[in-house]
């Protein structure tokens, strides 16, 4: 018996007998052979495909912040940042949700807070100075914009006095922003009784906080305290009723495609919350998520989607997010492409 040189089936010669088994092997061998072939072209195809989507990304992201947005077959982007989004408010320059545990006012938020000590100022050493503490922890984030004080600062020894504001996460023992002000002297003295207008002292719901008012050095005697019962001039944004939204978006592809990939990003902050994409009504998981950082900028995450196989002509995406209590979300964009 001989053999094909190629794929080793046999080739009988006249005096060969036909046995059963060597039928049943070859047969048995070319079923191998074929499915080998089937799978290596799946592998082939699969490699393709992943290298035709590694492009499709690139070439995304390479457009995506072009404006005017050029126009695209298959390709859609959103900066949200210019959207009324139901579900959402414009903040940070973007869509913002958060769910509050308790709806309060300002009035209740400044009721709540405690001040633990006033500030002190003294012409000694700055080791006598005593900085004035206002500890808060409230149901709803919110940003701290205006903080009414009383009091002033006599025989100044300066011809300004600089006051240094903090907040303090007190459960991490974090100093989570920082500002300052400089009052110049009047007549050996400086008035305390303004308002403080600390840049972007935002706080987060649910969580104990210390709002501090310092004097670095020595400068004179005086003291400082927070004027809490007052609606004028204290000004605290408070945020939790807008807890997620849903944006959807349907491609008008009249060819349809064969995979694609869909891009989320956002932050988030306390307790956050849940993304969720459907695609064509099925939920899509994550293929990859990482984070997006740059200096002085907080955290972005993005999130990659991969297509489910067998998409129609018109493809419709659903992404949805929803707050957990005492959760923020800021929604900055999302898009899609289609191979």
């Amino acid at each position: 018996m001989n053999y094909t040189e190629k794929y080793h089936l046999p080739q009988w010669e006249e005096t060969d007998r036909i046995m059963r088994t060597d039928f049943n092997q070859m047969c048995a061998d070319m079923e191998t052979g074929l499915a080998g072939n089937r799978e290596a072209a799946r592998m082939d195809y699969r490699a393709f495909r992943d290298q035709l989507l590694r492009m499709a990304y690139n070439h995304y992201f390479l457009i995506k912040d072009m404006d005017p947005f050029p126009q695209q077959a298959g390709v859609f982007c959103r900066n949200v940042t210019r959207d009324n989004i139901p579900g959402t408010e414009a903040r940070d320059g973007t869509r913002y949700m958060a769910l509050a545990t308790q709806i309060i006012t300002q009035k209740q938020f400044l009721h709540d807070a405690v001040m633990e000590s006033e500030l002190l100022v003294r012409s000694g050493p700055p080791y006598e100075n005593k900085p004035a503490v206002l500890s808060f922890r409230s149901p709803m984030p919110g940003i701290i914009q205006g903080i009414l004080t009383w009091g002033s600062v006599d025989s100044v020894t300066a011809p300004q006095v600089t006051l240094k504001m903090k907040l303090k996460n007190t459960d991490t023992g974090k100093v989570e922003a920082e500002d300052s002000v400089t009052y110049t002297a009047q007549s050996g003295s400086v008035s305390l009784t303004r308002v403080l207008n600390p840049h972007n002292f935002a706080f987060r719901a649910e969580t104990n906080y210390q709002f501090i008012v310092e004097v670095p050095s020595r400068c004179g005697n005086g003291l400082m305290r927070f004027q809490q019962d007052q609606d004028t001039g204290n000004q605290i944004l408070l945020y939790g009723t807008n807890s997620g939204c849903t944006v959807t978006h349907t491609f008008s592809e009249p060819e349809g495609s064969q995979d694609g990939l869909a891009f989320v990003r956002y932050r988030e902050a306390g307790t956050g919350g849940t993304v969720t994409l459907k695609w064509n009504g099925r939920t899509v998981r994550p293929i990859t998520e990482r984070e997006i950082t740059a200096e002085d900028a907080p955290v972005i995450r993005e999130l990659i989607y991969r297509t489910p196989e067998g998409l129609s002509a018109r493809d419709q995406l659903a992404l949805t997010f929803r707050c957990n209590p005492a959760g923020e979300l800021w929604f900055y964009e999302w898009g899609a492409i289609l191979c």
